[in-house]
Order: C-alpha cells, then structure tokens, then sequence
C-alpha cells in the first residue's frame, strides 16, 4: 500500500511539474515575445525620434554658424583684424563656443575667439568646405579642452570665398542628446561617422581612442551590418548577439551630416519583469506542489490504509481465515466500497461454508439422513446442489445396499441350512456304504462257505432270503438316499446360482459406488472403502459359488454313477432273490449257481466300494459346502454390519425405488 500512495504522490508531483514547467515556458516564451515585438516596435520610433534631436542640435549650430557668416562686417573692407577680433569675441560671448575663428582662403587663422588651429588645412572640415562649398559639420574631435564639435561655413564677398568661418561647440551638446536617452539601466545610444569611427558613445573613452564599430563589435557581423545599413539611410530594428546576449538595437539616419546612430538595449533589461514573473510563477507552483502533495498525501493515505486493510484481509481469505472481522474506513468512496462488499462477501461465504462444513461433518460421521439448508447464491448455488445430489446418491446407493445385505444375509443363512442337511446326509450314506460293506464282506464269506456246507445250503437259504430281503429293501433305502443327495445337490446347484448371481449384482454395485465415490471426492473416501470391501466380498463369494458348483458338480456326476450302480445292485439281488427262491428246486445246478453268485457278488462288492469311495467324497465336499457357506454368512454379517453404521432417510425418492424394487427380485431368486 505503501508503493500505491508513493505512486499518488509521484504521480501528482510529476503532473504538477509538467504543468509548472509548461506554463513557465510558455510565460517565458511569451514574456520573450512580447517584449521582442514591444521593444522592437518601440525602438524603431524612439530611436528616429533621437536622431531627429541630433539633427535639430546640429542644424541650430549650422544655423548659427551660418547666421555669424552674413555679418557684413566679417567682409567689409574697412574692417581691420582687430575688428574682426573684437566681432568674433562678441558674437562668440552669446554662444557656447569653444573657439570661433576665421580663416584664409588658404586655411590659415586670420582672426579668432578662443584657442582654434592656426592651420585647418589639412583637416576634413577644410577640404569639404572646398568640395561642398557650403556649411559643413565635422566629426568629433580630440582636444587639449576635451571632446568638440567644429563647424564650418564660407564668407563670401562678392561671389568670392573671404574667410571660412570655423566655430568649435562643446561634445555635451551631443553627449546631452544621448544621455537623455535611457531604456532600461545598461540601454545606450552610439553615433557612428561616416568613416565608422564613433563619434558618439556613453563611454567617453571610446570617442576618445578614435575607436571604430568595427573595432567595438569586433566580430560580430550582424551588428556591423545594422549600422551599415543605417548609414545608407534605412530605419529599423532588430536583435543580435552582443557579448553573449540577446540585445535589441534599433538604427536610424542623422540626416545632413552622414552619420548614423544606433540604440542599444539589452533585452535581459526587459525581461526582468518576466524573469520575476517566472520567478514568481516557480514560487507559486512550488507552494502549490507542497499544498497539493500534503492534500494527496492526507488523501493517498486514507486510500492506502483502507486498501492495505482489504488487501490483508484478502491475504487470509487466501489463508482460510473467515472469522476475522474485516474493518472498514469511512472513506466515503470506492475504498470503502471495496472494505463494504469484501466484508459482505466474507460473512456471505463464511455462512455457506459453514454449513457446507457441518453437512460434510455428518456425512463423514456416517449420517446420510441430513439437507443442505439455507439460501446460497453465485456458484454456491451449484455447490449445494451438488451437495444434496451427493447426499441423495448416496441414501440411494447406501439403501441398495443394505438391501443387498439383508438378501446376502438370508441367503447365505438358507445355504448354510442346506450344506448342514447335506453334510448330515452325506454322513448317514456313508454309515449305509459302510454297513453294506460289511454285510457283503458276510455274503461272501458265506458263498465261500457253500461248497462246504452244500447240506446245509436249503435250512441256510431261508436265512439267505431273509437276508436278501433285508439287502433289497437297504438298497432301496440307499437309491432313496441317492435320489436325495441328488435333490439336494440340484437344489445346491441352484443356491449356487443364485450366489452367483447376488455376487455379480453385488459387484456391480460395488463398481458402481467406487465410481460415485469417485465422483463425490473427498466427501466419498469413506464410502470408497466400504465400496472395496463389498467389491472383495462379492469377488470371494462369487469364487466361493463358483467352487461349490464344482464340488456339486463332482458330487451330481458321482451320485449319478452310484445311481447307476445301485439300479444294477437292486436288479442283481432281485434276480439273487429269484435265484434263491428256485434254489430249493435246483439243488443239481447248486454249484453253476453259487459260481454265478460269487462273481456277481464280487461285482457287486466292487461297485460297493466304488460307492463308499464317493460317499466318502459327498462327505467331504459337504464339508467344503458347509464351511463356504459360514464364511459367507460371516461376510454377509460383516457387510450388514458396515451398511448399517450409516444412517439413511426413510423418506424415499424416486431414485431409491430401484434398490427398494431390487430386494423383492433377488429375494424371489434365493426361493427359486
């Protein structure tokens, strides 16, 4: 949260910056233009308006001049020098005159006020005079007084040059002309000759060391080029570079003596007022900021510990926390939304899980006869639903089998009851093989005796009659017996089938309630395991059937040859029965008879020992049947015992009705 309410504040300090550093650079471009086009179109005028006054001071000492040279004394003939000495001290007495003096044709001093030159000759004011012929003004000048002005005009007597009247003024005309010339504190003006030397200038210095402009603005062609062009007589102004500067100059013409000025004003000067505006602007902004981040800072921390606070309480709902109250900041917008509906949300999902919980803590505690109460929204609505139908499938499924149970249960308590009749029976067979061993052991022990007793052999027949008889009717006891051993193993054969059936159906269920358990997760681990334990119950007593079918097998197939061979003992000891009746009537072929006995009864004594051999089997098969039979009915106790610890609704639903129509057909089966 922490990086959330930097983000704000960084965020707010970078807008805000932009915004200051745009609008101070569109002040400061502004400001810059505008007192561009202020100055340059202020400077143009001003700076005519400036040479005009240069102008009007020069012509009023040209005017001077010339109204001095008219004097008809300076060319009256009778005049002598020290007249025109006299003349020249009075009319120079009025006027601020350095020195005023008249020369020769020539350019020699004639008379003069003042320290003039004693030769003007060689000077520039000379030779213009000659050229022009009329007033000329020379340019500034270096004397033992300091800086002068001359100016010259030609006396003229009768159309002929007389005198050049030559008059000296004072530099503070000029310098008075400039210095009333202020644009700002470091602006000046600057009056540039013909030749390019300066004439005029703020620093006295420079007129005096003759300096020229190319000399001042060494370098700097624009300036050069500025000035040049104010003495071919343009007006104007414009900006150039000067000593690393932006400085606007502004030049003009000084009409009538060739000369040129220039004004020149910085523009930093000017733009002073829009640096502290900019200043300013910077101060406010800053000020601004600082209110600005203290506002978002108040604002982004009330934001950031709300959100921190969900934030966390979010992290333990990820971590199962769902009792933990969540805390809400009355923010008063989308935060405290967010704390309202996540608190919301958490006691919403807390309730349902809870009871998802409580229903889930029946379900592994066996209790199947429960409901998922309570209205549940979202994709919960899909998790109760789910739930419920779990909990159905498995009162169905559960319901089935507890049903299976009780029919295994009686089932395996009918086949147990058959096996123990088998068993007994089983048991008396071999008790009556056992007897009729021994009574024929007797048999032949008599027929070996009747070669030897053939006297006695009529008195013996009766007994043998009645002995006969006895065998007869034992016989037909034992095919009685034999007949029921037979009904019994169909009727075993039959249990068995229906074993295999209740073991297939109930491997089916088996299969069919690991695949619902399967389905149901984790909620169906428990029942998984009584799943398996049915699947192994069903797959032992499907084997336990299918082994006793085998050993009923064995036992139909040897009851039937004991059938066999019982059918063939009781038609031998009827045709005994017959033989011994015509006994006494056929004592000559006693002999052929009692041989025909002794083989018979041998056969007879072999079949009899094949019987007691597979009556000695039927017994031990029975034992096998009767002790399957147990552990069936164990593990139909044991499979009722795991169905009952679950307790089911008694209110069917109509998915239950097929495990409550599977019972009275698997019942009907065990009566078949």
């Amino acid at each position: 949260m922490k990086g959330i309410r930097r983000k704000i504040i960084l965020n707010t300090t970078i807008v805000t910056l932009v915004l200051a550093i745009v609008t101070s650079a569109v002040l400061f471009i502004a400001s810059g233009k505008l007192v561009g086009g202020t100055l340059t179109e202020t400077l143009g005028p001003f700076v005519q308006i400036a040479s005009r006054t240069v102008e009007s001071n020069l012509h009023l000492m040209a005017d001077r001049i010339l109204l001095l040279s008219e004097e008809e004394q300076l060319v009256s003939p009778s005049s002598t020098k020290t007249q025109l000495k006299e003349k020249l001290d009075y009319m120079a007495s009025g006027i601020e005159f350095v020195w005023l003096s008249l020369y020769t044709p020539d350019g020699k001093l004639y008379a003069g006020y003042g320290d003039g030159p004693a030769d003007i000759s060689g000077g520039q004011l000379y030779k213009k005079m000659l050229e022009t012929g009329n007033l000329v003004i020379d340019d500034t000048a270096v004397a033992n007084s300091g800086l002068e002005i001359a100016v010259g005009a030609p006396v003229q007597a009768n159309g002929d040059v007389a005198f050049y009247l030559v008059g000296s003024y004072r530099y503070d005309m000029l310098n008075d002309v400039l210095g009333s010339i202020h644009i700002g504190h470091s602006g000046y003006a600057l009056v540039v000759g013909a030749d390019g030397r300066i004439l005029a200038h703020q620093d006295l210095s420079v007129v005096s060391d003759r300096q020229t402009a190319a000399s001042l603005f060494e370098g700097n062609d624009e300036m050069l080029s500025l000035l040049s062009r104010a003495q071919s007589g343009e007006i104007g102004a414009d900006s150039v570079r000067l000593g690393g500067k932006n400085t606007y100059v502004a030049y003009s013409p000084i009409r009538g003596v060739n000369w040129a000025m220039a004004i020149l004003v910085p523009s930093n000067e000017f733009m002073g007022i829009a640096n502290m505006a900019l200043g300013a602007n910077i101060v406010i902004v800053a000020l601004l900021l600082v209110f600005a981040l203290l506002i978002t800072a108040r604002y982004s921390g009330r934001i950031s510990r709300s959100l921190g606070l969900v934030t966390g309480r979010i992290q333990g709902l990820a971590k199962g926390d769902l009792t933990s109250p969540v805390e809400v900041l009355n923010t008063g917008d989308e935060a405290q939304a967010l704390s309202v509906s996540l608190r919301d949300t958490i006691a919403d999902v807390s309730g349902y899980i809870m009871k998802l919980k409580e229903a889930l803590s029946e379900l592994s505690e066996g209790n199947l006869d429960i409901w998922v109460e309570g209205e549940f929204a979202g994709d919960f609505v899909v998790m109760k639903d789910s739930l419920s139908r779990i909990i159905d499938f498995l009162n169905e499924i559960m319901d089935r089998l507890q049903q299976s149970a009780g029919s295994l249960s009686n089932t395996a308590r009918q086949m147990e009851a058959n096996a123990q009749t088998l068993h007994s029976s089983s048991e008396h067979q071999s008790e009556s093989v056992a007897r009729l061993m021994s009574q024929t052991q007797v048999i032949s022990d008599d027929i070996g005796e009747v070669d030897k007793n053939a006297n006695a052999a009529y008195k013996l027949m009766e007994e043998t009659m009645e002995r006969l008889s006895q065998g007869n009717q034992q016989m037909r006891s034992m095919l009685e017996a034999m007949d029921k051993i037979r009904e019994n193993a169909d009727e075993i054969n039959n249990i068995t089938k229906f074993m295999e059936d209740i073991a297939l159906q109930t491997h089916i269920l088996a299969i069919n309630a690991s695949v619902e358990a399967s389905h149901a997760g984790a909620a169906g681990k428990g029942f998984a395991v009584v799943a398996g334990q049915v699947k192994e119950l069903a797959q032992m007593s499907a084997q336990s059937a299918k082994r006793t079918a085998e050993i009923i097998g064995h036992s139909h197939r040897a009851i039937g040859e004991g059938m066999g061979s019982a059918e063939r003992t009781a038609r031998a000891m009827d045709e005994l029965e017959e033989i011994s009746r015509k006994v006494v009537g056929i004592t000559d072929e006693l002999a052929l008879s009692v041989n025909r006995e002794k083989e018979a009864l041998e056969s007879v004594t072999g079949d009899i020992s094949e019987i007691s051999r597979l009556a000695g089997e039927n017994l031990q098969f029975s034992q096998t049947v009767a002790s399957v039979s147990s552990e069936l009915k164990s593990q139909a106790w044991e499979l009722q015992e795991v169905s009952d610890r679950f307790t089911l609704r008694r209110a069917r639903s109509s998915g239950s009705k097929i495990a409550g129509e599977l019972a009275p057909q698997l019942q009907e089966r065990g009566r078949e």
